[in-house]
């Protein structure tokens, strides 16, 4: 499942720019450097990505295909 299945046709769309006055290898080394820890809004979102909500009883994960497993 992908955000296409949920919101087939969105009315709008956005899109996010930041210029930094840094060269690209040493903003790259530095995303790199952030760890998710950093991020608690990032976090929490991915926590709630990873539940298994309206699985079946039992079942603990989902595999990609959006198929779940015991």
């Amino acid at each position: 499942m992908n955000l296409d299945d949920v919101i087939p046709e969105p009315d709008h769309r956005t899109r996010h720019s930041h210029v930094v006055g840094a060269p690209p290898e040493v903003v790259w080394d530095e995303l790199h450097r952030v760890t998710m820890s950093a991020l608690p809004l990032g976090r929490t979102l991915e926590a709630m990505r990873l539940l298994p909500l309206g699985s079946p009883a039992g079942v603990t994960s989902r595999w990609p295909d959006g198929r779940f497993s015991t």
